[in-house]
């Protein structure tokens, strides 16, 4: 069987044009989030829930917008900073996770205990190593829970597993080489 040119170009253009038509993409948590939204679309703190959950579902480009729509909402807010780049973190976009980390600590002062091994994980994320392990012995050094195996999976339970795949390797690294 031959598909001339034209008759592909005509079926994937009816591909996008049906993409383009489709409704969004849901989930219970998605509608919660955009009934949130629909009352105060300027609520950087949902516009970051709903990043996450975008992320965390896959859908990247939506995802990327509501973080970046929150980041400029809300360049100030520490808390706000560090969710988002917990969500870039799963979106594998290391470098945006370890910027939104940076000026999320700078931000506080270094004072949340979450602060260091956040950045850790960031630097660990772009592959810096060495800035990462010193990073997370500071963490240890404010929380032991973090230099024992026992209670770093404990604390972890409930993280993604890209997040608790870089900080065991990260923990790994730290325990064998810093």
């Amino acid at each position: 069987m031959f598909i001339s040119r034209n008759s592909l170009l005509c079926i994937v253009l009816l591909a996008l044009k049906m993409y383009a038509l489709a409704e969004p993409p849901t989930s219970p948590r998605l509608e919660q989030l955009r009934a949130l939204l629909a009352k105060d679309p300027q609520n950087a703190m949902t516009l970051q829930d709903r990043g996450h959950a975008y992320a965390l579902l896959g859908i990247k480009a939506e995802a990327l917008a509501d973080l970046q729509k929150a980041a400029a909402l809300a360049p100030a807010d520490d808390k706000v900073l560090n969710r988002i780049a917990w969500s870039y973190f799963n979106l594998k976009e290391y470098a945006r996770a370890l910027e939104a980390w940076l000026e999320s600590a700078r931000l506080s002062g270094y004072q949340p205990y979450y602060d260091y091994y956040a950045v850790a994980l960031g630097y660990w994320g772009v592959g810096d190593g060495l800035k990462a392990t010193a990073f997370y012995n500071t963490a240890v050094e404010q929380d032991e829970t973090f230099g024992e195996w026992k209670t770093l999976v404990e604390r972890t339970e409930t993280w993604t597993w890209a997040e608790k795949d870089a900080t065991y390797r990260l923990y790994d690294a730290w325990r064998r080489g810093y």
